[in-house]
């Protein structure tokens, strides 16, 4: 509890945590857990209690990313490097938009992107300089586990219904944001969005070194468009199948 308020700047080395640590694993456990309890009560629940409960969700979603940011502030540590410009702190807002309105292809953003985003910042985190008991890390465990499990209970609830058109206009939303990060990235020596080098211990290193500095980027985007394809798959075959039965 030392450095539970410490920036990464001031905690000595070697005071961080493991990937897939014993603490590291019993939260993920834990999240996957809520997320689920979470998700079954919402399936049962009426629309009032569910509009509710969408609105005090993205309400604390949108308190915790503005503490997270505001501490940054508070404390001295906010910097060109410390922006909301990855795609998971970009993506808390379209949730907070999305469970305010209920704007379906912003729901689908979440499935096709936000969700699998903040899923791979749980399994490979790039936090790891905290210890587990920090401000920082804590929140962000917190911040990420909230954007996974948004979209499985609206996804368990039949609110999110991917489609390949959502596909298609989550990829180019992608690309909207990404163009001007890639510049901001180039302009101050950034890495938002990883876009000019990969994750530490995730699988875009293994990308990177196939394809070595040059190809980053199409290797970074082939990936991403066979994650999203793999992700609409279930829903496309279904499609068929009801498509089939309906013209029998």
């Amino acid at each position: 509890m030392e450095y539970f308020f410490s920036f990464e700047s001031e905690i000595p080395e070697g005071y961080g945590f493991e990937p897939l640590c014993a603490g590291h694993i019993l939260i993920l456990v834990t999240a996957a857990l809520l997320s689920a309890a979470a998700g079954a009560w919402y399936a049962r629940a009426d629309k009032r209690k569910n509009r509710a409960a969408d609105i005090c969700f993205g309400s604390v979603l949108l308190a915790l990313e503005m503490l997270y940011n505001g501490m940054l502030v508070f404390t001295g540590n906010m910097s060109v490097y410390m922006l909301p410009l990855h795609l998971c702190a970009l993506s808390v807002f379209v949730c907070v938009i999305y469970l305010y309105t209920g704007t379906t292809w912003m729901g689908q953003f979440m499935y096709y992107l936000g969700a699998p985003g903040a899923v791979c910042a749980l399994l490979f985190p790039d936090w790891t300089a905290y210890p587990l008991l920090n401000f920082y890390s804590l929140s962000s465990f917190i911040i990420h586990s909230m954007l996974a499990a948004c979209c499985w209970v609206h996804l368990r609830a039949g609110r999110i219904r991917p489609d390949f058109k959502g596909l298609l206009k989550s990829l180019a939303f992608l690309v909207i944001l990404a163009v001007p990060v890639y510049i901001f990235n180039l302009r101050f020596g950034t890495n938002y969005m990883f876009l000019a080098a990969p994750s530490a211990n995730s699988p875009l290193e293994s990308v990177a070194s196939v394809t070595g500095p040059s190809l980053y980027l199409a290797g970074f985007f082939v990936l991403l468009v066979l994650v999203e394809m793999v992700l609409y798959l279930p829903w496309g075959i279904a499609g068929m199948i009801r498509n089939r039965s309906a013209n029998k």
